[in-house]
């Protein structure tokens, strides 16, 4: 498989946010009851997605990136203060900035897969470095507390 270099991915990578309107299109899909396996149980409440620790870590990116650029109905989203305080301060939030982007997400999808970029293979990485990185936190605390209090 070609496997693209830096510069014919930049365009692509920094696209705003990197496509969780395809999560809320799935979501919606889910709760509508059009995916196949999944039916509607009445009086069930949907799951709402929940975008945490929302903050922009790129100087050259706004802010509030990860909060204006993520504004859907149903989302929770959590940040850090200084996060809340930009957009408190100077955030322009839309009622939806995220589901009428569908078709342009999928097009980055496609031109990133035609670069040799395996999506679901990066969301993999990152969901298990994040579920590692969190059990080490996890077992710090732990480990703090026994000393502490043990």
């Amino acid at each position: 498989m070609h496997v693209a270099a830096p510069h014919q991915c930049h365009g692509l990578l920094i696209e705003p946010p990197l496509r969780v309107d395809l999560a809320v299109e799935g979501l919606g899909d889910l709760a509508a009851g059009r995916v196949a396996e999944v039916r509607p149980v009445p009086l069930a409440r949907p799951q709402r997605p929940l975008w945490a620790s929302t903050s922009t870590k790129d100087p050259a990116y706004p802010d509030t990136r990860y909060v204006v650029d993520l504004v859907a109905p149903g989302v929770v989203n959590t940040m850090p203060e200084a996060t809340l305080r930009a957009v408190a301060d100077h955030g322009v939030v839309p009622m939806d900035s995220v589901r009428d982007q569908y078709d342009e997400s999928q097009e980055v999808l496609d031109r990133l897969a035609a670069l040799g970029i395996d999506y679901d293979d990066v969301v993999t990485t990152l969901e298990d470095d994040g579920v590692a990185r969190f059990d080490a936190a996890w077992a710090d605390l732990a480990d703090q507390l026994a000393r502490q209090f043990g």
